[in-house]
């Protein structure tokens, strides 16, 4: 299960948006080579009971694309499952840095008055905490984790040792700072740090899994003087169940890492009372580096989706991502149409990007919407073809501030 966990949270960062991850297209500013990555949140949930299994969050996520500039990115949310569990808030942070000879990076996940399970776990604050750091001796990865008044049944339990389980009578056990790693070497270094995760396996939740706090870290020494990166996926909602966290998604995802490659990923449908229903959907990304500079492209395509009672309807929609880099950045993005209506209004095949149509009684859509940055150092381009806003009480039962994305791809592609 750890495993398939771990596969999940990789195609998640796929979905961050780019308010959350740190700039792809700056450059770094010294001649230390390394690409540093991270992943953060404060909660991610695994509900199961006899009618049905929800997937909440991740709450307060954070990314790190292939960048290598210092950066630092942070988000912050509140948490509450309902009378599963509830918190005060989570704050989710990442930070790199870089000299002449090393680079490092340290990414944290802070989560205050964590209360699971009518305070059958409880604590003031949980510090998870994984930093990386590269070097020309080697690479390097540690747990600098912290537990404040943290108690189980009532009983006081300190800071515990990496990879504490502790038996839940009657609800099953929790694992109290899990630790995947380090794994070291002379060239790269990564670590994986989960602050309280939760595995019920008795009761009316069995089958359930709860995880607070995730800080993932790594570094790669490189001497490869180009990055590119690409991800792609057809759906993803989030907030559908008015708490801002409980998600669908991301649906069809492929995306590749920093040194190129090629992926691809396809479903045969999905269906949904919210958001609605869609036919196949297929994504593609691929990444070159070559010794002229490097490219990447990405594209998503999604078969009759019907969203929102109808609302929002086309016979295909395909968006299309392009970056490259070759002593400068160039990007470009598209998204082509069939049979799209908006509230029975015909869409063009070829929209013009970023183009806002309000949905009366609902909120808004985006349509074509593109945002990125080309310069010396390199270009990124983000491309979706429908971006939903849901900003108003409405007859669909559908929570204000849901968000829905369907045809999402990025590209990107820098010099170091």
């Amino acid at each position: 299960m750890m495993k398939r966990f771990a596969i999940l949270l990789v195609s998640l960062i796929a979905l961050l948006p780019s308010s959350l991850l740190a700039p792809s297209e700056a450059g770094a500013t010294s001649s230390f080579g390394s690409i540093p990555s991270g992943y953060a949140f404060g909660d991610y949930a695994v509900i199961s009971s006899s009618l049905n299994k929800l997937t909440s969050g991740p709450t307060a996520p954070v990314g790190l694309a292939c960048t290598t500039a210092p950066t630092t990115v942070t988000n912050s949310a509140s948490i509450s499952l309902g009378s599963i569990t509830s918190t005060g808030s989570a704050q989710s942070t990442i930070s790199t840095s870089r000299t002449a000879t090393s680079a490092s990076i340290q990414v944290t996940s802070d989560i205050e008055n964590l209360n699971i399970l009518s305070g059958l776990i409880t604590a003031e604050r949980i510090h998870v905490a994984a930093s990386s750091t590269a070097t020309s001796a080697g690479a390097t990865s540690t747990n600098n984790s912290t537990f404040t008044s943290l108690n189980i049944a009532g009983l006081p339990q300190g800071d515990p040792a990496p990879n504490t389980l502790k038996y839940l009578p009657g609800v099953g056990y929790v694992i109290l700072n899990e630790q995947l790693g380090p794994v070291n070497g002379s060239t790269a270094t990564s670590i994986s740090v989960y602050g309280v995760d939760v595995f019920i396996t008795l009761g009316l939740f069995a089958g359930s899994r709860l995880v607070f706090g995730l800080a993932r870290s790594g570094e790669t020494r490189t001497a490869q003087p180009d990055i590119v990166a690409a991800s792609a996926y057809g759906l993803y909602a989030n907030g559908l169940a008015g708490s801002g966290s409980s998600s669908i998604g991301p649906l069809s995802s492929s995306g590749i890492n920093c040194a190129g490659g090629s992926s691809q990923n396809s479903v045969s449908g999905f269906n949904s009372l919210h958001p609605g229903n869609a036919g196949a959907m297929s994504s593609s990304a691929s990444g070159q580096i070559t010794s002229s500079g490097a490219s990447a492209t990405s594209q998503a395509t999604v078969l009759n989706p019907n969203l929102l009672g109808g609302l929002i309807s086309a016979g295909s929609m395909t968006s299309t991502a392009s970056a490259s880099w070759n002593g400068t950045g160039s990007r470009s993005g598209s998204v082509t149409l069939t049979s799209g209506k908006i509230a029975g209004a015909p869409l063009s095949h070829s929209p013009v990007a970023n183009t806002r149509i309000n949905l009366a009684g609902i909120g808004y859509v985006i349509v074509n919407e593109q945002y990125g940055s080309s310069n010396a150092p390199g270009a990124a381009e983000t491309v979706i073809a429908f971006d939903i806003y849901i900003t108003q009480s409405n007859s669909l039962g559908l929570p204000k501030g849901a968000r829905i994305l369907v045809g999402v791809a990025t590209a990107s592609a820098m010099s170091q």
